[in-house]
């Protein structure tokens, strides 16, 4: 009889350890979908030496929709040369969901890389439109 209760005991300890490692694991992917919030990358533009400032804001947008961001800052990163004066390297994104998370951007900026923010843009508002100045038109007036 004693050794039918320790079995018992045993199999009920075994199952319910089972139990709890199986709910838990569920709940663990929710936790690492959540760890970026925010992230720092050069802006992709397939032309960059003919690429106008609204190109950057386009390509940052489609960007940050891909990544699921919902806000984005265009930055133009100066770096620090040989002669210890800065100049304009490349134009990166930074791309965030909320406010606090801008905050964050104070981070990426060294005593050699200093960084100059054009604007913060809404990704939905900005993601499938493209801008042409008037004059990159021809025979627009």
């Amino acid at each position: 009889m004693k050794i039918k209760k320790l079995i018992i005991s045993g199999l009920v300890v075994f199952l319910s350890a089972c139990n709890s490692t199986g709910s838990s694991s569920g709940n663990g992917n929710a936790v690492l979908d959540n760890t970026k919030a925010y992230t720092y990358e050069s802006v992709k533009v397939p032309s960059p030496k003919e690429a106008t400032p609204y190109d950057y804001v386009y390509y940052a947008a489609k960007q940050a929709d891909k990544m699921k961001f919902r806000k984005f800052a265009l930055i133009q990163e100066y770096t620090k040369d040989k002669d210890g004066i800065f100049r304009p390297n490349k134009i990166t994104a930074f791309m965030f969901n909320g406010d606090e998370d801008f905050d964050e951007i104070k981070r990426y900026e060294k005593p050699y890389r200093k960084l100059k923010l054009f604007g913060v843009f809404e990704t939905e508002e900005y993601k499938d439109k493209r801008f042409t100045p008037v004059g990159y038109v021809p025979g627009a007036a």
